[in-house]
C-alpha cells in the first residue's frame, strides 16, 4: 500500500503562506486540509536569525538554569570552557569556567541583584589556553528558571587601563 498523504507549502500573492495537505479518509475520499503558517515561518525565520547572530558574536553567550546549568551557549562562550563546540558543555555549570574566588562572590553580590533588579554584572577571570583572561560578565533574568549570561573579553581594555595609570604615574613623578 502506497502512502497517499502529500504535503505542499503555497505562497501567496500576499505572503501568506498555507500548508496544503491532502490525504484519503477512512471512508473511501480524499481529504484536503489548508493551515496558515503564515506566523510560524516568520517565527522560525526571526529565531533563526536571532540565533545565526548570536553564534557569530565575539561575546560568549549562554541560556543557563537559575542553578547555572547550560542549555545553550554559542561559540564563543564554549571557547572559555576551551572548546570549540558548544555541545560539549551543555549540562555543565557555567560557573565551571571561572575562577574559584571570582565565582565565590555570585551568591552575596550578583544573585540579589538579577533576584532584585532583574541583571547584574562582575568581573571574573577564567584560566584559557592562551593565559589568564578577564571578562565582564553579565547574568540577566528571563523568568524564574532561567538566565543569560554574556561574558565580555575585557582583558586588553584592564591592560590599557594599567599601563596608562603606570605612564601618568611616572609623568607625574617625572614633573616633581
Amino acid at each position: 500500500v502506497e502512502d497517499s498523504d502529500q504535503r505542499v507549502e503555497v505562497t501567496c500573492s500576499d505572503g501568506t503562506i498555507f500548508l496544503v495537505r491532502s490525504f484519503d479518509s477512512s471512508e473511501g475520499g480524499r481529504v484536503i486540509t489548508g493551515t496558515d503558517i503564515t506566523d510560524i515561518k516568520r517565527t522560525k525565520r526571526v529565531l533563526q536569525q536571532r540565533a545565526a547572530a548570536m553564534d557569530s558574536t565575539a561575546e560568549g553567550i549562554a541560556i543557563v538554569e537559575r542553578t547555572a546549568r547550560i542549555n545553550y551557549a554559542n561559540p564563543a562562550f564554549a571557547r572559555i570552557f576551551g572548546t570549540e563546540n558548544p555541545d560539549d558543555i551543555i549540562g555543565e555549570s557555567w560557573c565551571k569556567a571561572f575562577r574559584d574566588e571570582d565565582v565565590a562572590h555570585l551568591s552575596s553580590e550578583v544573585r540579589p541583584k538579577v533576584a532584585t533588579e532583574g541583571s547584574a554584572q562582575i568581573e571574573m577571570r577564567a584560566n584559557l589556553a592562551d593565559g589568564e583572561r578577564t571578562f565582564e560578565v553579565c547574568v540577566t533574568r528571563i523568568d524564574e528558571k532561567m538566565r543569560i549570561v554574556v561574558a565580555r573579553d575585557i582583558t586588553r581594555r584592564i591592560e590599557y587601563e594599567r599601563a596608562r595609570t603606570s605612564f601618568e604615574q611616572k609623568l607625574h613623578d617625572f614633573e616633581k
